[in-house]
């Protein structure tokens, strides 16, 4: 029970300071490519491994992403995280197209990569 109450806790803190991050990748086509982006993702600090969605017929790789609670500073880290985003994708094949899609609920963020 102990356990079940501090993965619930953590999730919604992790919840109410995430961001969910969307980025469009093209030359996703198959599992394999599916595979090998989660599995990266997943080694990125900040980055919800358990939130990482790869979709194929749509293209679109989406995650949480945990900010710092200090917004003075989230703009430098979102430009950070985009820019080794942008470099391991296409270090992978999968070069990102387009904006990053920033959604934290309370307002929608387009930031360019």
């Amino acid at each position: 029970m102990k356990h079940s109450i501090a993965t619930l806790l953590f999730f919604l803190a992790f919840s109410a300071f995430a961001d969910k991050v969307t980025m469009t990748c093209p030359s996703i086509s198959c599992m394999s490519c599916q595979g090998k982006i989660t599995k990266t993702l997943s080694t990125i600090d900040g980055i919800d491994k358990k939130s990482v969605s790869v979709d194929i017929e749509k293209k679109t790789v989406t995650f949480d992403y945990k900010l710092v609670a200090d917004s003075n500073k989230r703009a430098q880290e979102k430009n950070k995280l985009q820019e080794k985003l942008t470099e391991e994708m296409k270090k992978l094949g999968y070069p990102i197209d387009g904006d990053f899609v920033w959604d934290n609920n309370d307002n929608k963020d387009k930031k360019t990569h």
